[in-house]
């Protein structure tokens, strides 16, 4: 993360040690409301729908888990498309990796209305959205690491004008990947064998301009009636290491693809793995889906880590994907093997 970067987010964070239970104070009359108005929005068959802000394009199943507000405080089997509490499956995949001698780091991306509920809906401001720090804080208490997202971008938000999710796509934007992975790598840091995996450099460019027709736009009604998007970008250039002997996995569904896969992800070298091999200073390797971020990826994962020697190189985890797969996903959830020798039940 660069020094303006570092600057901007310390310098909101500070302003809001005051608060208590959320990062902006949140009043949970307002975050009913907004949950409330959220529920107005979906449309049953329709993917996305628009906001008060025509440009900004939103998914209709994450306005769904926002309008149920306190999910986890609710009964799942109503809440959940699943109808399955996903917290002891998580937490039971967060012991396995820990007896593979794996340190999981979770690290879940917020809707896009949580982050900017005024787009949806004019009447409301940042930090009006139902926060999910409380949910977040109950994986923390059962022993996950978790980077909170949802509170850091909040921040960055209230410090000024730059634009951290896509308008017309479903993904957040270059300059959310490096913040994530600015604060991912601080929790890769604090491992004692992190100091001892040797650095190389990566650099950044100076800022560009990339020019998108995000996936909320193609093939659906607002396809060729919404001006292309601009986004700032900074390209990743450095060694490419070797595949498959990286200490670090990341894991997730397409928010690891985004601005690094390129075609239909928009562009290549910039996206949240580019940004973690800057912030790391090593290669980084890469299982990502671009369907669940959470089971899909899973069985990706057990798949792979049957060949031996796949998870020998490997001291972290990094699993990434988005907040609603916590209510909306319909895979049913069930405990993957990491290798041959760990048993199905």
């Amino acid at each position: 993360m660069t020094l303006p970067h570092l600057n901007k987010l310390l310098s909101a964070a500070l302003g809001l040690l005051s608060c208590s239970a959320t990062a902006l104070c949140q009043d949970g009359a307002k975050a009913d409301a907004f949950a409330a108005a959220a529920g107005k929005r979906l449309v049953d068959g329709q993917p996305n729908v628009a906001g008060d802000s025509a440009e900004w394009l939103f998914l209709v199943r994450e306005l769904r888990q926002i309008s149920l507000g306190k999910f986890w405080e609710k009964d799942w089997a109503t809440s959940a498309s699943n109808k399955t509490d996903p917290t002891d499956h998580l937490v039971q995949f967060h012991e396995l990796c820990k007896s593979k001698g794996l340190d999981l780091i979770l690290a879940p991306v917020p809707a896009k209305a949580v982050v900017y509920p005024d787009k949806l809906d004019k009447s409301f401001a940042a930090g009006d959205a139902p926060s999910l720090k409380p949910y977040l804080q109950k994986l923390r208490d059962a022993g996950m690491t978790v980077v909170d997202l949802e509170e850091a971008f909040l921040a960055r938000r209230t410090a000024g004008e730059d634009k951290l999710y896509c308008e017309q796509d479903a993904h957040y934007s270059p300059l959310a990947c490096e913040i994530a992975a600015g604060l991912i790598k601080k929790e890769l840091e604090s491992r004692p064998w992190f100091a001892e995996v040797p650095k190389v450099a990566y650099t950044r460019s100076k800022v560009e301009k990339l020019e998108i027709t995000g996936d909320q736009v193609k093939g659906s009604e607002w396809e060729g009636k919404l001006p292309t998007e601009k986004l700032d970008v900074t390209y990743v250039t450095g060694p490419s290491g070797t595949p498959g002997q990286s200490p670090v996995l990341l894991l997730g569904d397409s928010h690891t693809l985004v601005f690094h896969e390129g075609a239909d992800m928009h562009c290549q070298n910039a996206g949240l793995l580019d940004q973690l091999k800057v912030e790391a200073g090593f290669s980084i390797d890469l299982l990502g889906v671009r369907g669940s971020g959470m089971m899909q990826a899973l069985r990706q994962l057990a798949y792979k880590a049957m060949k031996p020697d796949y998870l020998a190189p490997k001291k972290a985890l990094v699993w990434v994907f988005s907040t609603r797969e916590f209510t909306q996903s319909s895979d049913k959830l069930i405990r993957i093997p990491l290798g041959k020798d760990d048993k199905k039940p």
